[in-house]
């Protein structure tokens, strides 16, 4: 759950999202807001940025906010949480678009416009065109946009290219947590948080590419780094199930507690409680999902060899 403060800005701003879709675009209103409901399965729409499992977009602009003031300023992260908000759904639905996603109709990706404009316009309300700011924010957006495209090139990943490319996907997240830095005057600690950022990018990135090979695994043309290390490493025979029951699983999890701890060391040196509590959350949570997990790979390895045994007549 979000911090009282903060879950009252995520709802302010989706409850602004929702006016300014009717009154900006009436004639795609009713079928874009369909869409964010059915990303949120059922739930409030401001539901959807749970910051517990995934990644922590709206937390970390706030963590960092604290760790530079005692009294930030409210307008300033309602516009911030806004602004985030808009410019993940962008991202999201020309990403649903390309993955055929059948909730994400050719017909929404107009209102990627909108979108594009309600990220942009409550930071330069902030930061001028001129500031230094936007070149930071140019990057880290068109990297973002950039690193799905290449991704569905790639036949294969390597560790290097995950890094590279994979966990690039959202590199945009780091843009409101620059914004903090450049807004609060610590210009200097953008490096550090962006490092941050990257680490964590790759923590949830792996996560989801572990718990989610089934699904991936369904699409012939979506490669993971996860899927790409099944294929190089399983025995002659072996399936991507057997080979994650075998291996894949804890060296996956190893993979990810790496990564946790050095969020950990950079959540230290950065003074950020709140991101190294994150830490603490998600390695509990992983351990309990992997171990749920792994109850459901022995069952499906178990059935596999009960179907082959059937199958060769002993």
């Amino acid at each position: 759950m979000y911090e009282p403060a903060l879950e009252r800005l995520v709802r302010a701003a989706v409850e602004r999202l929702r006016h300014d879709l009717r009154r900006s675009v009436p004639g795609m209103a009713a079928r874009t807001w369909a869409w964010l409901e059915s990303l949120s399965c059922g739930r409030p729409v401001s539901a959807y940025f749970d910051p517990n499992w995934g990644f922590p977009l709206l937390s970390l602009p706030w963590w960092t906010a604290h760790t530079l003031t005692a009294h930030p300023d409210r307008r300033f992260h309602a516009d911030l949480v806004y602004s985030t908000i808009n410019g993940y759904f962008h991202i999201r639905l020309i990403d649903d678009v390309m993955d055929d996603d059948a909730s994400a109709t050719l017909e929404l990706l107009a209102c990627a416009a909108f979108f594009h404009s309600r990220f942009h316009a409550p930071l330069l309300r902030h930061f001028p065109s001129a500031h230094p700011f936007w070149q930071e924010c140019d990057a880290a957006w068109l990297g973002s946009h950039e690193a799905p495209a290449l991704e569905r090139r790639l036949g294969s990943i390597d560790l290097g290219t995950f890094c590279d490319v994979s966990a690039a996907k959202t590199r945009a997240a780091r843009i409101p947590v620059m914004a903090v830095c450049r807004r609060y005057g610590r210009p200097d600690l953008i490096p550090a948080w962006a490092s941050a950022c990257e680490l964590v990018s790759r923590y949830v990135q792996m996560a989801d590419d572990l718990f989610d090979w089934p699904l991936d695994s369904s699409h012939a043309t979506r490669s993971t780094y996860f899927l790409s290390e099944a294929d190089r490493r399983r025995r002659p025979g072996e399936s991507r199930a057997q080979w994650t029951d075998r291996e894949g699983l804890s060296w996956a999890v190893d993979l990810c507690h790496g990564w946790l701890d050095e969020i950990e060391a950079r959540a230290s040196e950065l003074g950020c409680g709140s991101l190294g509590r994150m830490v603490e959350q998600r390695r509990v949570g992983l351990a309990e999902r992997a171990e749920q997990f792994a109850a459901g790979l022995r069952e499906i390895t178990r059935l596999g060899e009960l179907f082959a045994t059937r199958a060769n007549g002993t």
